[in-house]
C-alpha cells in the first residue's frame, strides 16, 4: 500500500476538523493522486518541462476541440505549429501559432479564418505543408467545410496561406449543412475530406466523404455514407491513414430518441481502390454510457508505423482498443482509468510505436499521461503532467506522431477580465 507523505497526512487533518462533510471525498482524491505521483517515482518520468506559460489566452472553449481532430504538428527542423480558435479574442478567429525552440516561445504565424466559432482539423503533408479543413460544429449553422492549404518556408520556418486557398469542399445551404469536417491523405497522395451532413428537410444525419486528387483545388463525393441515417445529431467521425489505407473511426447512434444506442464503428478502404468503389464497414465496441461524452467528441485515434489504429475514448472512464493490422481486427477495450470525470483523452505515438495516452486526473485539476509499449505489448504506470494545480476545461492535444520529443498543449481557466482561457505547453522526452 502507499504510504501517505506528511504534507498529506496534515493537509487531511486539517480538512478533516474543517470540513467534515467532504472528509471522504478528499480523502479518496488526495490518494489516488499521490498513487500517481508514488508511480512516477518508482519510474522515470518523460516530463522535461511542465508547466510553460506560452501567453497564447483565447475566449473559446473550444480552443484546441475536438479531441478527436489533429491539431499540432511538429516539422523535421524543429518548428512546432499548432491551429487553435481565439474566439474573437485580439479581434482573431482561427490562428497558426508557431515554435521555434521547443515549446518556450510562441509567436503568431498565420490567420486562417477569421470566424470566431470555427473548429479545424489537419496534417502535415511529405512537404511538410499543414492541409487543413474547417467547419462549424452545430448544424444550427450554415458553414461550409473549407480546404486550407499551408504552405511550409523551411528558410523562415513560417507557414502561409497557398493563394488558391480557400477551396470550398462542401457548400453548406438551408436544406444540407455540413459540420464537422476532418482530413487524410493516403499513400498516393489523394486527400479524403470526411463530414457530418444535416438534411433539414428530413431531419436526419449520415456521415459523408469526398477526395481530391489535385492537391485540393477540386472535391468529388465518393458517393459513399456512414452511419445510420436517423435523427440523432451526435455523429462524428475522423478520417485517418495508416500504411496503405484510409481508415475512418466514427461515432454512430441508432434509435429514435436521444441518446439511443451508441457504437464506436470503422471502415476502410485500400489505397488501390476505386476511388468511389465501397468500403469495408464494422463495428468496433458498443457504449455503456448514456451520459458521458454526450456530443460524441471525446475520443482521440491515431495510427502507428506498423498499420495499427490506437483509439481511446471516454465510456465510464478512459478506454483503449487497437486495430491489429496483422490480425486485422480490433481488440476488446480495457478500462486505464475508472474516474468518470476524465472525459478527455489524447494519443500520440512515439517513432518506435509507443502509445502516449494524457487525460484528466481523479481530481480534475492535472494532466497525466500513460504508456503503451509496443514491445512489450503492456500500459506502464500513470506519471503526472502538470506541476500545477488548475482549473478549466483542461482540453489537451499534442501531435499525432512525434520523434525525439513531444509537445502537448492543454487549454486552463485564466480567471482575468481580459480573456477567459490560457493554453499551458509541457515538453516531454520519452525513454528511447
Amino acid at each position: 500500500m502507499t504510504r501517505m507523505p506528511g504534507f498529506a497526512k496534515r493537509y487531511l487533518s486539517n480538512c478533516i476538523s474543517t470540513f467534515q462533510c467532504v472528509t471522504y471525498c478528499l480523502l479518496a482524491v488526495i490518494l489516488c493522486d499521490v498513487a500517481f505521483l508514488s508511480a512516477t517515482a518508482r519510474g522515470e518520468t518523460p516530463v522535461i518541462f511542465p508547466d510553460i506559460e506560452t501567453g497564447i489566452y483565447t475566449d473559446s472553449t473550444r480552443a484546441i476541440s475536438f479531441r478527436y481532430m489533429h491539431h499540432i504538428w511538429t516539422a523535421d527542423d524543429g518548428a512546432i505549429a499548432v491551429a487553435l480558435q481565439k474566439g474573437g479574442y485580439g479581434g482573431q478567429g482561427l490562428v497558426l501559432y508557431k515554435s521555434l525552440d521547443q515549446g518556450s516561445n510562441w509567436t503568431l504565424d498565420t490567420q486562417i479564418s477569421d470566424g470566431d466559432d470555427i473548429i479545424s482539423d489537419g496534417v502535415l503533408d511529405s512537404n511538410e505543408d499543414i492541409l487543413i479543413v474547417t467547419s462549424n460544429p452545430s448544424e444550427n449553422r450554415i458553414v461550409n467545410v473549407d480546404f486550407v492549404r499551408l504552405i511550409y518556408d523551411s528558410s523562415a520556418q513560417s507557414w502561409s496561406i497557398d493563394p488558391l486557398s480557400p477551396v470550398t469542399v462542401f457548400s453548406s445551404n438551408e436544406i444540407f449543412r455540413a459540420t464537422g469536417g476532418t482530413i487524410a491523405v493516403d499513400s498516393n497522395g489523394v486527400i479524403w475530406c470526411a463530414y457530418r451532413l444535416h438534411n433539414s428537410r428530413t431531419g436526419t444525419f449520415l456521415i459523408r466523404v469526398k477526395y481530391s486528387v489535385d492537391g485540393g483545388l477540386t472535391w468529388t463525393d465518393s458517393g459513399n455514407s456512414f452511419g445510420t441515417r436517423n435523427g440523432l445529431p451526435k455523429k462524428s467521425a475522423k478520417i485517418i491513414a495508416a500504411d496503405s489505407r484510409i481508415f475512418m473511426i466514427y461515432q454512430d447512434l441508432i434509435g429514435d430518441i436521444w441518446p439511443g444506442d451508441r457504437f464506436k464503428k470503422w471502415a476502410y478502404r485500400e489505397d488501390y481502390q476505386g476511388l468511389e468503389d465501397y468500403w469495408t464497414t464494422g463495428t468496433i465496441a458498443e457504449m455503456s454510457s448514456t451520459i458521458h461524452d454526450a456530443n460524441g467528441t471525446h475520443w482521440s485515434v491515431a495510427s502507428d508505423d506498423l498499420g495499427n489504429i490506437h483509439l481511446s475514448y471516454a465510456d465510464n472512464g478512459i478506454k483503449s482498443v487497437k486495430y491489429d493490422a496483422v490480425d486485422q481486427s480490433w481488440s476488446s477495450p480495457i478500462t486505464l482509468l475508472t474516474s468518470k470525470k476524465a472525459e478527455y483523452v489524447h494519443i500520440s505515438i512515439a517513432a518506435n510505436n509507443d502509445v502516449y495516452l494524457f487525460t484528466i486526473n481523479y481530481g480534475e485539476n492535472r494532466i497525466i499521461g500513460r504508456k503503451y509499449s509496443t514491445m512489450d505489448q503492456t500500459w506502464g504506470r500513470w506519471f503526472m503532467v502538470s506541476s500545477e494545480v488548475y482549473t478549466g476545461p483542461l482540453r489537451m492535444c499534442g501531435p499525432e506522431r512525434f520523434n525525439s520529443y513531444l509537445p502537448l498543449l492543454y487549454q486552463v481557466d485564466l480567471n482575468s477580465p481580459e480573456a477567459s482561457y490560457h493554453l499551458i505547453y509541457n515538453l516531454l522526452e520519452p525513454a528511447p
